[in-house]
């Protein structure tokens, strides 16, 4: 049971209904709905019971809800009552979006976040769509799908992903304009790993903007060798450094065997702990460690923007 798992259709049965609260100091908290799966339907469950419940805030619904809010969206409780019956199985695919500890799962009907999720698996090219949760490999244009939980006059809007992953909109891109609940599709325009969760700044994108740009490139590599022609275990010479940070470089291809040709890449690291006796660290490289800095022990020290590595 995992943030990302897909439910089939027919596996969810509503059991109550739970009005939104409007509080008096402003703050609004959507309504849900209790929802009881059979655990045969779920793997990894351990559970005395032969189901497991869940909530499905109405602000999961649907991908759009349009112009029916007001502000606060009081009227979810009445789509809500229309979508959703009390003793009824849902007829819609389900995703798991989150699995708070020591909580219910959330779950959610969105169709285009199913979707997304589902083609994850079928494409890894620098122009596939994810929907990425706090451990996902996260970088720099990176296209990604999640919808609109909250707007913020002072910041712009708030976008969620899987498991509570976050991104801002910048109230100065026009973060503001975007509607509530809205399902979105964003570029990661800026991204600090650093910190804990990570701080992702993203823009406004559509999928038309991602083929134009897709067939640019491959309109601006034809006739030299694609990326596509690179298979998994070839050589690849000399590359150049263009951006650097602790989880990834990026990197030009500049062999001789890619002349005419603008192929980038990415080398990923994941650190781990050693397997040996852990060995003994000085004060600025325990600090460098914890502060998720490239120290001596890190595969790319020494590296920055602009060097040659050979290969």
């Amino acid at each position: 049971l995992a943030a990302g798992s897909i439910l089939m259709s027919k596996r969810m049965k509503v059991l109550q209904l739970v009005n939104s609260l409007h509080r008096s100091d402003g703050t609004f908290l959507p309504g849900y709905a209790v929802v009881s799966i059979k655990s045969k339907f779920l793997t990894g469950v351990t559970s005395n019971s032969d189901s497991v419940e869940c909530k499905l805030s109405f602000d999961q619904l649907m991908d759009s809800y349009g112009d029916e809010l007001s502000c606060p969206p009081v009227e979810l409780d009445s789509v809500a009552q229309k979508e959703l019956k009390v003793g009824k199985r849902i007829d819609k695919e389900g995703l798991i979006l989150s699995v708070p500890n020591g909580g219910e799962p959330i779950i959610s009907l969105r169709s285009s976040l199913i979707d997304t999720i589902r083609n994850e698996a079928s494409s890894s090219d620098d122009f596939s769509i994810v929907c990425p949760s706090p451990s996902s490999n996260l970088f720099m244009g990176a296209y990604v799908r999640g919808y609109v939980a909250r707007k913020d006059e002072r910041f712009g809007s708030f976008v969620r992903f899987l498991n509570g992953l976050t991104g801002l909109i910048p109230k100065l891109k026009k973060g503001l304009d975007e509607s509530l609940y809205e399902t979105i599709l964003c570029k990661v325009t800026a991204l600090d790993i650093t910190s804990s969760p990570p701080k992702i700044l993203l823009k406004k994108v559509s999928e038309s903007d991602i083929s134009k740009k897709k067939r640019k490139i491959e309109s601006r590599n034809k006739g030299s060798v694609s990326q596509r022609q690179i298979q998994v275990g070839d050589l690849i010479g000399d590359v150049k450094v263009t951006d650097i940070n602790f989880a990834r470089a990026k990197v030009q291809l500049i062999d001789k065997a890619f002349f005419g040709a603008n192929i980038r890449a990415r080398i990923h690291v994941t650190m781990a702990e050693p397997i040996a006796a852990k060995p003994k660290l000085s004060k600025q490289e325990k600090k460098a460690k914890d502060e998720h800095k490239i120290g001596k022990s890190h595969p790319f020290y020494s590296w920055k923007a602009g060097d040659v590595i050979k290969g």
